[in-house]
C-alpha cells in the first residue's frame, strides 16, 4: 500500500480535499495503461433550486424564472403533485401548445397536456432529476424537454404516471395512479 501511496495521498484525504470547503483547487493524475493523465479539479459554489410541487409551487417557479440568469431547478426525489399544479407550473414556463398526452387507462381515455396561457420566460432552465423523480415532477421534465424549453441532468425513474392524493377527514388517505404521460410524436 505504501508504494501506491508514495507520491500521493490516500482516498480520504482526497475526498476530504475535494468536499470540505468552498475554495482551492486540488490537482489529480490518473494512469491509463503507460499514459499518466492530469486535470485540476477547481472548488466553487452552485446555487440549486430546490422545487416542491405542492401549496405555492406555480408562485414559487415564478421567483425563480423571472430574470434572464441561468436557473437549475432540482427535481430529484419529487413524486407527488397534482395535474393542477403540473398545468399551473407548465403555463409558467412553456409557451401555448401540446406537450404531449395523458392516458387514462381505466376509461380508455387520452387527453392532451396542453398549455393555453403560456409564459414568458427567457432564462435558460437546467431540471436535475433523479430516479426518485417521479409522477408530476418527471412529467414536467419530460414535457418541457420534449420542447426543447429545458435541459435535463440525470435520469428519472422512467414512470411518468400521474398520481392523486385523497385525504379523509382523519387524516389518512391513499394515493391513485390516474394517468400516464407519453409524449408528442415528432
Amino acid at each position: 500500500m505504501r508504494d501506491k501511496t508514495k507520491n500521493g495521498i490516500m482516498p480520504m484525504r482526497a475526498f476530504e480535499k475535494l468536499f470540505l470547503g468552498t475554495s482551492g483547487s486540488l490537482k489529480v493524475a490518473w494512469k491509463r495503461g503507460t499514459a499518466v493523465d492530469e486535470a485540476s479539479l477547481s472548488k466553487g459554489e452552485v446555487q440549486v433550486n430546490a422545487f416542491r410541487f405542492g401549496p405555492g409551487a406555480e408562485r414559487s417557479l415564478r421567483e425563480l424564472v423571472s430574470g434572464s440568469t441561468p436557473v437549475e431547478i432540482d427535481l430529484r426525489g419529487l413524486s407527488m403533485g397534482d395535474r393542477a399544479t403540473l398545468m399551473s407550473c407548465l403555463e409558467v414556463v412553456a409557451k401555448p401548445g401540446t406537450y404531449g398526452y395523458l392516458t387514462r387507462e381505466r376509461k380508455n381515455e387520452t387527453m392532451e397536456l396542453k398549455v393555453s396561457k403560456g409564459g414568458n420566460v427567457t432564462a435558460p432552465i437546467k431540471l436535475i432529476v433523479d430516479e426518485g423523480t417521479r409522477g408530476a415532477a418527471e412529467v414536467f421534465a419530460r414535457a418541457l424537454k420534449s420542447k426543447g424549453i429545458a435541459t435535463v441532468v440525470g435520469k428519472t425513474a422512467g414512470d411518468p404516471i400521474l398520481i392523486e392524493l385523497h385525504e379523509f377527514p382523519n387524516g389518512t388517505g391513499y394515493t391513485l395512479a390516474v394517468a400516464e404521460y407519453s409524449e408528442v410524436k415528432k
